[in-house]
């Protein structure tokens, strides 16, 4: 009887343990969560700097340029608006002083300002800038990423004219898959000047 006394405390006491541990898993979930969340409600401002590298620009045959590039993401004077200012060789050679503006930042929408007439819509989602765009009837797609010290910029360009149609029958409820070509990719790896 003095066994069974024993145990029935041990046992619970054991449950109580085993259940703390599972709180605790789920409330350091919820910590890493909370700090994701934080994480993307501060961009664009832990973006800023000036980012520097080299940009490498692709075709099917491989390399077949590369210049020097800067993005200068800065507070302007005007309240939740960024420089989004793209510079390809020297500040001299071609210098693009586009502004980022939020237009619904708490779900991640932005625009490009290129001060021209052109606004770009663009996506911030997972520590990414994602834009899609259409431009003398090719389709380009453009994505940002911060990966702990390196902000890469990645560039995918093609026709927008469909160079394969396949599926489409309706009958067996497959759908209409058009498939486009890619012609031209670019990618830097910018860091942050100190």
């Amino acid at each position: 009887m003095k066994t069974k006394n024993i145990l029935l405390p041990l046992l619970f006491l054991w449950i109580l343990l085993i259940l703390g541990a599972c709180g605790a898993t789920k409330n350091t979930t919820k910590t890493v969560d909370q700090q994701e969340s934080k994480k993307h409600h501060v961009f664009p401002k832990n973006w800023e700097g000036v980012w520097k590298g080299r940009l490498y620009i692709y075709k099917a045959t491989g390399l077949v340029s590369e210049i020097d590039m800067q993005l200068r993401i800065l507070p302007t004077a005007i309240d939740s608006v960024w420089t989004w200012n793209i510079i390809y060789g020297e500040i001299t050679d071609d210098n693009r002083p586009y502004e980022l503006i939020p237009i619904q930042s708490q779900q991640g929408h932005y625009i490009i300002d290129e001060k021209n007439g052109i606004l770009l819509d663009v996506y911030f989602q997972n520590e990414t800038l994602y834009s899609r765009f259409e431009v003398a009837d090719n389709d380009i797609f453009i994505t940002y990423t911060l990966l702990e010290d390196e902000l890469i910029f990645r560039v995918v360009s093609g026709s927008k004219k469909p160079i394969r149609s396949t599926g489409g029958d309706a009958s067996k409820e497959i759908p209409l898959v058009l498939a486009y070509p890619i012609s031209t990719t670019q990618e830097a790896r910018l860091k942050l000047e100190k």
